[in-house]
């Protein structure tokens, strides 16, 4: 029995993690996050793309190497169930065509939104238990609400409308303001993490803080929730060499014009894309990643042969 002790590296993961993921997820999801960190204090440029850090394995190569207690299938399984569910974000970097070999990164902004979340769902059926009813039920709201989101605080008086207030206001919110991470809070109504700050603080870089704060404000008037929309809106704009507010507008104009009333969903403005371009390859494995999913649900089937 004592040789099943810690004599090999062993999987550590927070019960927390674990209690909200489930077992399995919270172990893979935990060694990637290690491995991801590897990659950035080893600062090696192979592996990182689109400012993000980025791991690729087979599916037999990350179970022989790290999850040896599950067979290969389980291990892909687990992997789409996380892409799935929007933490995992995957990308195909390799050299050469044929190789399929998946790319995997975090999402972490989706991971810290579906850990809040549990933890709301968690507080929601300790109240129903306890028969607490919540804030604003019967007509009436908790102590200091109004019908003003965070957001409309941020963006605009009370009892002011016109659009021309609405820029004033912001900017000279903004103005208050020493970093970009700051910035994201104001716009968004959430703290930012590390990794978050540091790829926002790299699009600085290539495009200028104006451009990015633009492209915040730009997410948040799509209602996206997480900064992988941010990102690809970034990108794209990196790729076109936009370097004013004026030439983002024009991009968001272009791209609009381009989609002819055909609205997708999670899709950047920017460039137009082809289908063998990294756009085409995202867009590629988002459809197949839907295909799976409808696949495993039982709700489309494969016909016979």
């Amino acid at each position: 029995m004592s040789n099943l002790l810690l004599d090999e590296s062993p999987l550590v993961i927070q019960q927390g993690l674990a209690k909200k993921l489930g077992l399995n997820k919270a172990i893979v999801v935990q060694q990637l996050h290690y491995l991801i960190k590897r990659r950035r204090e080893e600062d090696r440029d192979r592996y990182f793309h689109n400012n993000q850090w980025w791991v690729y394995n087979s599916y037999q190569k990350w179970r022989d190497k790290f999850f040896a207690f599950w067979s290969a299938r389980t291990v892909r399984r687990i992997f789409n169930n996380l892409e799935d569910d929007g933490i995992f974000i995957s990308d195909n970097f390799n050299l050469k065509n044929y190789d399929k070999t998946k790319w995997y990164s975090i999402d972490y902004e989706r991971l810290e939104q579906i850990l809040e979340d549990k933890d709301d769902e968690k507080k929601e059926e300790e109240d129903k238990r306890e028969g607490v009813k919540p804030s604003g039920q019967n007509g009436h709201r908790g102590a200091g609400q109004s019908d003003h989101t965070p957001m409309d605080k941020l963006t605009k008086g009370y009892g002011q409308s016109d659009q021309s207030n609405t820029k004033e206001v912001t900017k000279k919110s903004y103005k208050d303001s020493s970093s970009i991470g700051e910035i994201y809070e104001k716009v968004f109504g959430r703290t930012i993490s590390r990794h978050h700050l540091e790829i926002l603080e790299s699009f600085v870089e290539d495009l200028g803080k104006e451009v990015v704060i633009f492209g915040l404000e730009y997410a948040s008037s799509q209602n996206a929730k997480t900064i992988s929309y941010v990102q690809r809106v970034l990108n794209d704009w990196v790729k076109q060499k936009v370097s004013s507010v004026e030439e983002a507008k024009q991009q968001i104009k272009q791209f609009q014009k381009n989609r002819k009333g055909s609205r997708r969903d999670g899709k950047a403005p920017g460039a137009n894309r082809s289908s063998d371009g990294e756009g085409g390859q995202g867009q590629s494995s988002r459809l197949a990643q839907k295909a799976r999913k409808l696949l495993r649900e039982g709700k489309v089937s494969l016909p016979e042969v």
